[in-house]
């Protein structure tokens, strides 16, 4: 979708800032490797692409409509792997990074 792109680059953006804090950026993808490869690349992004085909990750964290298709969500996890914060359903996604930065700086 339009939105995956523009949610990359801006947590691609956001990437320095997060990781000074920590923060470590995935992203899940039910798209192959070799897709995601490619992905990564054209734009440019710092961080980490899994693939999730099967849906294991995304389901593990209630990312999933019904159905099984994948729900756009974020999971902030904490340190010991807690959940400590979900987005679910994410809309305006070129925006939404910024949501998970405001976050990070008041948790942190």
């Amino acid at each position: 979708t339009p939105g995956c792109p523009a949610e990359a680059r801006r947590f691609a953006e956001l990437w320095q800032r997060l990781d000074q804090q920590g923060v470590r950026v995935l992203g899940v993808s039910r798209d192959l490797p070799a897709t995601l490869a490619r992905f990564r690349a054209k734009h440019a992004l710092p961080f980490t692409l899994l693939s999730d085909p099967n849906g294991a990750v995304r389901g593990a964290y209630g990312a999933v409509k019904q159905g099984g298709a994948p729900l756009r969500s974020t999971v902030v996890l904490a340190e010991g792997g807690g959940v400590e914060a979900v987005w679910y359903g994410v809309r305006g996604a070129a925006e939404h990074p910024d949501a998970v930065w405001a976050f990070v700086q008041e948790d942190r």
